[in-house]
């Protein structure tokens, strides 16, 4: 069971840590005055998108070389630590006080008080669908995979080091080797139970799927505020809080079928592949809808290699997802504004695609061993 303190743990690492260094990259990547109009949910995806990025970088190669995993630990929690010191100094720039802060943000998000009612029913729904849906967890096969890889780089201090079917060293050769090479997804499990102070499991299967929902329902409520292809118009608060409901109720009705898309969506979504698609996916739409708007700000591309190297991580389909979404968008936001820089800046991004797809096919299991 989880006492107070462990659960005080998971919510400031799981969720105040990450929005913190999320309102400092936000802070650091749109420094134009239109930088207080981004949604604030916005700060904890960044926050994410972060510890993803960092640990995908720094997890490959302290595989490939066999180092320690709290090297990884080290590294993103100075990298987290850093951006907090700069979301600090964001906020004392950016806003008098914090009372005015507070003050400004629920005015620029309820207008009514029709918008609180139906917000609040949004989170009593919420609330019902977490329930549901953690009542429903299962895992199979491959699904343990990710959780055996996690408990075991927590118990050797190494990534990788264990073939999680037979327990034996993984010299004596694993298949999966080479896709959670490039996918990491199972030492972000490990960071994320070393950080919360509990076992890769309770991470995996109690305290990520919270922060999942979170984040999945915060870019469906920043793309339901984006402005009407049509009239140009932004959606009202109360309009998005409908839709919010309306997807909440598809989910909960959804769970209570063992086959339905739904309940493979959202009840396996502490698996990489599952937020990737619920969410990578989307947040890549989302920043391309920015880079529609104004294809000239480098910040923008620089977010979306964050969400690219995010996907990776999340699953080793992320290299081929990935390049095949922002290559799509790219071209076409390309041909639409007339911008060859947004083709070749879109072109960059997925460069670690490019590598990883390498790194998987060539650098194989026997090739690793001899070395």
């Amino acid at each position: 069971m989880l006492n107070i303190f462990t659960i005080f743990r998971c919510i400031l690492t799981g969720i105040l840590v990450p929005y913190l260094a999320g309102v400092g990259l936000t802070g650091f990547l749109f420094k134009d005055k239109n930088h207080q109009e981004k949604p604030y949910c916005l700060n904890l995806i960044a926050g994410y998108l972060l510890i993803w990025t960092v640990t995908e970088i720094v997890a490959v190669p302290l595989t490939i070389l066999k180092g320690s995993f709290s090297i990884l630990i080290i590294v993103v929690g100075a990298v987290m630590t850093f951006a907090c010191i700069w979301a600090v100094a964001v906020i004392i720039k950016n806003n008098k006080t914090i009372k005015n802060n507070l003050k400004n943000a629920y005015f620029s998000v309820f207008k009514t008080k029709s918008d609180v009612i139906l917000f609040a029913v949004f989170v009593a729904l919420f609330v019902i669908l977490a329930g549901v849906s953690y009542g429903t967890l299962f895992t199979d096969a491959d699904d343990s995979r990710f959780l055996v890889n996690a408990g075991d780089i927590l118990r050797t201090n190494r990534i990788l080091s264990t073939d999680p079917v037979t327990g034996d060293p993984i010299d004596a050769g694993y298949r999966d080797f080479k896709k959670d090479l490039v996918g990491q997804w199972s030492a972000f499990i490990a960071l994320g139970a070393k950080l919360a102070g509990v076992e890769a499991t309770v991470f995996a299967h109690t305290v990520y799927p919270f922060i999942a929902f979170l984040l999945i329902f915060s870019i469906y409520w920043i793309l339901l505020g984006e402005s009407d292809v049509v009239t140009g118009k932004k959606p009202s608060t109360t309009d998005r809080s409908l839709a919010m409901i309306l997807l909440v109720f598809f989910m909960i009705y959804g769970d209570y079928s063992s086959h339905s898309q739904e309940t493979m969506s959202i009840i396996r979504v502490w698996q990489g592949k599952a937020t990737m698609a619920l969410f990578g996916t989307l947040t890549v739409i989302y920043v391309f809808s920015l880079i529609h708007r104004d294809e000239k700000k480098i910040s923008y591309f620089i977010l979306l290699l964050l969400i690219n190297i995010s996907m990776i991580l999340m699953s080793s389909m992320g290299v081929v997802v990935g390049t095949l979404i922002i290559g799509a968008y790219g071209l076409y936001t390309a041909i639409a504004k007339r911008s060859v820089k947004t083709l070749i800046l879109s072109a960059l991004v997925c460069v670690p695609n490019a590598m990883l797809f390498v790194l998987s096919e060539v650098y194989t299991l026997e090739r690793f061993l001899e070395g």
